[in-house]
């Protein structure tokens, strides 16, 4: 567990590793007020043991990826679905994914239910088609 400490004179938050920070302490006996001590003699000697956090810019860096992940998660899933019907309906060839198989997923005679489910997944696929997008794009 990480200990954090407001620095009142520079105004900024730090996290320390709590492993280090008890293990700079000589006594077994922990108290609130001599851990306080112990870490702001820590703080006074500059021997804080910080824990790296990310920037605000990082971490949106980090959570676009991730979304961007998920999304191309979401387009392998739909894709092996349609691929998957089309196989069930005797559609043979290459699965690799194009313009032409998917016009030819599009123009299989499927029954009701098959109908709805393919219609509903390309559906969905016209709205994940901007996972195709790299992630420089996304940031502009």
């Amino acid at each position: 567990m990480a200990g954090m400490v407001l620095v009142l004179s520079t105004a900024s938050r730090l996290m320390g590793d709590a492993n280090a920070i008890h293990a700079s302490a000589p006594r077994e006996q922990r108290r609130d007020k001599r851990d306080a001590r112990q870490i702001w003699q820590l703080l006074i000697e500059n021997r804080f043991p910080a824990i790296w956090q990310p920037s605000v810019a990082n971490q949106e860096q980090r959570q676009l990826l991730l979304h961007r992940c998920r999304l191309v998660r979401m387009r392998t899933r739909i894709k092996n679905q349609l691929d998957s019907i089309a196989k069930n309906e005797g559609l043979t060839g290459s699965r690799s994914w194009s313009a032409k198989r998917r016009q030819q997923i599009e123009d299989l005679p499927l029954t009701s239910w098959y109908a709805q489910r393919r219609a509903d997944l390309l559906g969905e696929q016209h709205l994940r088609k901007h996972a195709n997008r790299p992630v420089c794009m996304l940031l502009g």
